[in-house]
């Protein structure tokens, strides 16, 4: 055999590898994982990252292409920072106290319940990950490791773990490459869904505004998402006859909006209009019409509104929520309500969510 024929041998040999690894792949994971972060996208979770060595280096590529990969539209990519990358931070952190506490400090002072970890490593043994899990999970975050060599000490303690089949570290940092590029793709896609017109089942795109009527037409619910926006202007959300009025306003800096009060005007209140915004969290919206009927459902996340018209709504906190709920008054207790059973998890007719 001549050097050349030794070498392209050696490289099919390699690539070959490599491929066989990827067939191998356990699915079930990844498919969560993909999930997991288009929550964090759709909810504006912010997503941290972390590796060592090699790894590091693949956190932070996959850090850049959630930010500016996923979408080149300002606001719409999702929020990554990569715990490898502020070397005066590592190196202070490792010096004061101890490398097992570089990517925890950090994580500490940043992380948010709903937040995501996300690390990479070839063994999952480093103390510096078991111990960024660790912190992860106490900040009620969710916990993802894309690791090899059966996982080590990471892979049962987080919520997610992709565990290449393979003991060698070179096919298993190829293969988290092809991970990273595949959540890309595959964020980037659901950036490009279009909603269904039945409502039931699709995905909106995270811009649109979405209503709900019932079956004869009269407006239900409207949504807006955390990621709305308008280059400029004023608009309203709601009718001028409706008692209740939401709009959203854009403005450049230095806009100047008059001084004003509002003067004494008798208005007619017979029928509670409600906007309920969730600060944080996660929540299902349960929309029914004015028979109590139940029409559809709707998961609300952090930054996203609904504004309540007509008919009846239900809630089911999916995850701990804070909600800010806007009504008009004088409050009247429970005369303006009537309480029914509503619909129960299995009967839920998903209506997409709204980012």
């Amino acid at each position: 055999m001549t050097q050349d024929s030794f070498r392209t041998a050696f490289a099919q040999a390699y690539v070959d590898n490599v491929c066989g690894v990827l067939r191998d792949l356990p699915w079930q994971p990844v498919a969560r994982l993909l999930a997991e972060l288009e929550r964090a996208h759709r909810e504006q979770r912010t997503v941290f990252l972390a590796g060592n060595g090699g790894s590091a280096s693949t956190a932070a590529h996959t850090a850049n292409d959630f930010v500016r990969g996923v979408s080149r539209e300002p606001g719409r990519g999702l929020r990554a920072i990569s715990l490898s990358d502020n070397v005066s931070m590592l190196t202070a952190i490792a010096n004061d106290e101890s490398d097992a506490e570089v990517f925890a400090r950090p994580l500490e002072a940043l992380g948010r319940p709903g937040d995501v970890l996300l690390v990479f490593s070839g063994s999952g043994n480093s103390p510096n990950l078991v111990r960024a899990v660790s912190v992860a999970k106490t900040l009620q975050m969710t916990a993802i490791a894309v690791l090899g060599m059966g996982g080590g000490k990471v892979a049962p303690m987080v919520d997610i773990a992709v565990v290449v089949p393979c003991s060698e570290y070179e096919p298993i940092e190829d293969v988290h490459m092809v991970l990273h590029h595949l959540m890309t793709a595959y964020l980037r896609s659901c950036l490009n869904k279009t909603a269904g017109d039945d409502g039931r089942g699709e995905q909106a795109s995270s811009t649109s505004v979405r209503e709900v009527s019932d079956r004869r037409g009269k407006r239900i619910a409207t949504i807006i998402p955390a990621a709305y926006s308008k280059a400029q202007g004023i608009q309203f959300f709601t009718p001028n006859e409706y008692s209740q009025q939401l709009a959203f306003m854009a403005w450049p800096e230095g806009k100047h909006i008059e001084a004003h009060v509002h003067n004494p005007v008798s208005r007619e209140v017979q029928h509670t209009l409600e906007v309920l915004f969730v600060r944080r969290g996660r929540v299902r919206a349960d929309l029914y019409d004015e028979e109590r009927q139940y029409l559809e459902s709707h998961i609300l996340g952090t930054g996203d509104m609904i504004f309540l018209a007509a008919g009846g709504h239900g809630f089911k906190c999916l995850e701990a929520t804070q909600m800010i709920e806007v009504k008009q008054g004088p409050y009247v207790g429970d005369q303006d309500k009537t309480r029914f059973q509503g619909v129960s998890d299995d009967e839920v007719l998903q209506g997409g969510d709204p980012s």
